[in-house]
């Protein structure tokens, strides 16, 4: 059995978060401003939460995977990383800032980029989205391709042209971190398509959709069966146990779990549905590019995770997990442009206390698991 969390560690995370939520307190208001000394304060228990994330278990089983390949073993990483544990890190705590710091760095200056109060961005990064950005490596995948996104829809002035190729390298790259980002890789070029969008265009991908989910089915039954050792997305004995799970698998879940993953799957698909109702109520157009883009790349991210909740002839549940993740961070973006608009703002707030609600419940709950053994 693998190492698990004390109950300490795991206050140690509830407390370090709500750390943050009473810094970024009045950053949900207006002007969306902290002092920079706090700003300071509440990055460093940024970092030193995705340090030590304790809770899930992936704290542990990266760990574990570390020591396997210094003691020559094989781990089922991608290159970079094993490159990165051999060359670069000196230990556990040094492998993680190298990939948690190059993956906030990333995310901090993207949201710099856009148009939108970046300590209100950072406020609802740190009480929402944090907490899952902080276990997964896909983090760092996450944060590239929105950065690129960033340069691709605003450019620097000076040079247009280099900033959308360092954009568009930086989105393909990521695929090199985890191969999961050929999602959002696709939903990143997708989401161009709709930076413009306006009814029709909407009703039009809802017509595709069902031939989409019959696509992905295909495309699906033939990527998840090639094995190529731990070059491909998901292989070998990855495969076996992240696509054959059943419910008294590895994944075997109880109600406690189950209200955990309401909890924090619902603001992505409200964001989903805001998106879609200010297109409706013709105020998409008002919003900024840049935010119009990311908030397109979102919606797509939701549509592609909804696709992997139906049956595709294998239990997806990973992957529709995995991808939703991927809405996570950009929504950060949309809500905080838009949360002070009319019609918008009551269901904002819904979608935050929805957000906050489930990483509190979801810290408890760990809590309570370690505690009661």
């Amino acid at each position: 059995m693998g190492e698990s969390a004390t109950v300490i560690q795991l206050l140690f995370n509830l407390f370090l978060w709500m750390m943050m939520l009473l810094i970024f307190k009045k950053a949900f208001y207006f002007p969306y401003r902290i002092k920079r000394t706090n700003r300071n304060v509440a990055i460093f228990l940024i970092l030193i939460f995705c340090l030590y994330p304790f809770f899930g278990g992936d704290y542990f089983h990266y760990r574990q995977m570390y020591n396997e390949f210094n003691a020559g073993g094989f781990i089922p990483l991608e290159k970079i990383y094993q490159w990165i544990i051999g060359n670069l890190s000196f230990s556990y705590l040094s492998f993680r800032l190298i990939v948690w710091g190059a993956a906030l760095w990333l995310l901090f200056k993207a949201y710099k980029r856009v148009t939108v109060p970046f300590d209100l961005c950072l406020a609802l990064f740190a009480s929402m989205f944090m907490i899952w950005f902080s276990y997964a490596r896909v983090s760092l995948a996450m944060a590239m391709i929105l950065f690129g996104m960033t340069f691709v829809i605003r450019p620097a002035k000076r040079m247009p042209i280099v900033s959308v190729i360092v954009g568009v390298s930086l989105i393909l790259c990521s695929e090199f971190f985890h191969r999961s980002a050929i999602i959002g890789i696709a939903a990143a070029f997708g989401a161009l398509l709709l930076t413009n969008a306006d009814k029709k265009r909407i009703l039009l991908i809802g017509l595709l959709f069902p031939v989409a989910i019959l696509i992905l089915t295909k495309l699906l039954d033939n990527f998840m069966t090639i094995d190529l050792d731990y070059d491909t997305f998901i292989t070998g004995n990855q495969r076996d146990g992240y696509l054959n799970d059943t419910e008294t698998g590895r994944h075997s879940r109880g109600i406690g779990e189950l209200i955990s993953n309401f909890l924090t799957r619902t603001p992505m698909f409200l964001v989903a549905f805001l998106y879609l109702y200010i297109i409706f109520k013709n105020k998409y157009m008002q919003l900024p590019k840049d935010v119009r883009y990311i908030a397109s790349y979102a919606f797509i991210i939701v549509l592609i995770a909804t696709a992997f909740s139906f049956d595709l002839g294998f239990n997806t549940y990973v992957l529709f997990y995995r991808t939703l993740t991927f809405a996570m961070v950009p929504s950060a973006v949309f809500i905080a442009s838009v949360r002070e608009i009319k019609f918008a703002k009551n269901l904002t707030e819904l979608i935050v206390l929805i957000g906050i609600s489930g990483v509190a419940y979801t810290l408890l709950y760990s809590t309570y698991c370690a505690i009661v053994g």
